[in-house]
């Protein structure tokens, strides 16, 4: 009889200890969810600074084609916007820890020149060169408190740092 509780004390442990081990596996990957608006996002995640442009130029459509957030392993929000053929034109990652990285739709593939600047009392990094398919392409890096807000699009830099500069806290 003895033996068979230490079985099954020993069988239950083994299960709540996988569990554990699949939960923290979990957690550590992340789970992006699609969200229909930034207030949606705002009243399920419970994230309250939400980083957006007021300025967008007339070729990229608002609101975003796409809105993307996640509160685990880190918090984070990805916007797409697409143009007038819904192609996705420029993204914005507001990533909540320094060394997170999002798999970007849109990649520049040749840097042809970094430069530094402050943009409204952050630190900026400014990236401009050429996509895969020698358009122009641009990558803006603000830090923000606790993070990071990244733009890239397929935009000239100046383009892309007049909606850099627009940033407003949502």
């Amino acid at each position: 009889m003895f033996k068979i509780i230490n079985f099954l004390i020993s069988c239950f442990a083994l299960i709540a200890f996988l569990f554990l081990l699949n939960n923290i596996n979990k957690s550590k990957t992340g789970s992006f969810k699609e969200y229909n608006s930034l207030d949606e996002v705002k009243s399920i995640t419970n994230i309250t600074n939400i980083y957006l442009p007021t300025y967008f130029p007339s070729s990229i459509k608002w609101p975003p084609a796409k809105i993307y957030a996640q509160t685990q392993p880190v918090k984070a929000i990805v916007t797409e916007y697409v143009n007038k053929n819904n192609e996705i034109v420029l993204e914005i990652f507001q990533i909540h820890h320094k060394k997170f990285n999002y798999k970007s739709h849109i990649n520049i593939k040749e840097i042809l020149e970094e430069s530094f600047l402050n943009i409204k009392n952050h630190k900026t990094k400014i990236y401009s060169g050429f996509c895969s398919d020698r358009e122009y392409c641009s990558r803006i890096e603000i830090a923000i408190e606790k993070g990071q807000l990244t733009l890239i699009g397929k935009l000239q830099v100046q383009e892309l740092l007049k909606i850099a500069k627009s940033i407003t806290v949502y």
